[in-house]
């Protein structure tokens, strides 16, 4: 057994910092509405409202964003012998056109590089895992199996 993907270690708590951030901002909104701290002049008032609506948001992303991560297995791709196990489900290394990957467009300050890998199967299907880490070396992992002369070694 030959692991090519693995889930970004870091994306579950990534998701729970996004949603403890809207809690701490809705709380500001709280804060503000009960003290009346903004209403002291016409140009602040109902700022606390955006308060609620920012930190309303950014409790609805984590989330979502959990609900991802939580989606994706831990391995998102093992190989054993000719048969590819991506996301629980097997699949021929036949049956594979190809795979390709979409990093995610975020700073990464605390852990590798992740995006989105996607299976293009022969038959017109699409398999895709999300979060899943060090997407382009998985993609081209996948990519050099598919390539692969399965009569080289009998030489």
């Amino acid at each position: 057994m030959n692991i090519v993907a693995e889930r970004q270690r870091g994306a579950v708590f990534f998701a729970i910092g996004w949603m403890l951030a809207g809690v701490f901002v809705f709380a500001v909104g709280v804060f503000a509405l009960a003290t009346g701290v903004f209403e002291t002049s016409a140009e602040n008032s109902g700022v606390e409202y955006f308060f609620f609506v920012f930190g309303g948001a950014l409790i609805v992303w984590g989330a979502v964003m959990l609900f991802l991560v939580l989606k994706t297995p831990k391995t998102v791709a093992l190989l054993q012998g000719e048969t590819l196990v991506f996301c629980g489900k097997e699949y021929a290394l036949g049956t594979i056109e190809r795979a390709e990957y979409r990093n995610a467009y975020t700073i990464r300050l605390f852990g590798r590089p992740y995006g989105r890998l996607t299976l293009l199967l022969k038959d017109g299907g699409r398999v895709s895992a999300s979060y899943v880490a060090d997407v382009r070396e998985a993609a081209e992992k996948i990519n050099g199996l598919l390539t692969e002369d399965p009569f080289a070694n009998e030489e």
